[in-house]
């Protein structure tokens, strides 16, 4: 989705030039390849717009095919929970040994906002709905 890859525009520029490239360290040491988790940003971005568009399609009232819309979001939620277990079981115990306060500082700084792409300010009420409707959905099939 659109905010992941402007995240990682501003993530990867930290990476490389924040703090003596401490946090390039982490990943470049990691057993995860730093071009790997390059690779997985790119393709979450690619599905999670893909997803965005077609969640986007069945709120506008579109019709679209039952399995499509699963299957999307099935490869979306693979791919990200993949991603983010890597994350925490390689890149994230390393960094919190390697960097200092002020590493994580520009990280922080980096990171994208909080703004939801689909639900904006009102994530939670948007999110609470989309599980109401799905939870109904599910009872009448």
């Amino acid at each position: 989705m659109r905010h992941d890859r402007d995240g990682l525009a501003r993530t990867a520029q930290a990476h490389g030039t924040s703090s003596g490239g401490r946090t390039a360290k982490v990943l470049t040491h990691s057993k995860i390849p730093l071009q790997r988790l390059r690779q997985e940003h790119r393709v979450i971005a690619a599905v999670g717009d893909d997803l965005l568009r077609t969640l986007s399609e069945v709120t506008s009232g579109a019709v679209v095919a039952r399995a499509a819309v699963e299957a999307i979001a099935a490869m979306y939620l693979v791919y990200y929970r993949h991603h983010i277990a890597s994350e925490e079981k390689e890149v994230l115990p390393r960094a919190a040994k390697l960097l200092t306060a002020d590493d994580w500082r520009t990280v922080a700084a980096c990171a994208p906002g909080g703004r939801d792409p689909l639900f904006g300010n009102e994530s939670e009420a948007g999110y609470r709905e989309l599980r109401r409707h799905i939870a109904l959905e599910a009872r009448s099939v």
